[in-house]
């Protein structure tokens, strides 16, 4: 194999890896950053953003953690409900959409369906039962 086509293959290779990196580096960054924050993390990371921002001192922080923690927990359950309420949509629609597939477009759109329960599945959304 030439030279040329010995630098143009380790190129590439050296390309595909960095692709690779960057989405596995972006995957894992959505998923612990934005999917597995639970209140307790969103509230420390508001604290900490607040005493930052307002220059609070530790007798302020004291008196607005409760503020702090009841507001986590209240868009924590808003993102619950949202996330129920989003799937509960795609599977009606999909409910509604069905009489009039063919059956290889059925068996395709309950496909699409498993997927979606999948993915709803890993950020942590609870899937309505689907009817029989």
């Amino acid at each position: 194999m030439s030279m040329k086509w010995r630098i143009a293959l380790g190129a590439a290779l050296v390309f595909f890896a960095g692709i690779a990196t960057g989405l596995f580096c972006c995957f894992w960054h959505v998923h612990h950053v934005f999917l597995q924050r639970n209140s307790g993390q969103l509230a420390a990371q508001m604290r900490a953003h607040l005493k930052w921002e307002l220059n609070l001192t530790p007798a302020q922080l004291e008196e607005i953690t409760p503020i702090v923690d009841q507001t986590a927990k209240q868009l924590d359950e808003i993102r619950s409900d949202s996330g129920r309420r989003v799937a509960e949509a795609l599977a009606q629609s999909h409910r509604d959409l069905a009489p009039h597939l063919t059956p290889e477009q059925r068996a395709r759109l309950d496909k699409m369906a498993e997927r979606r329960r999948h993915s709803f599945h890993l950020l942590h959304f609870h899937m309505p039962p689907e009817p029989p």
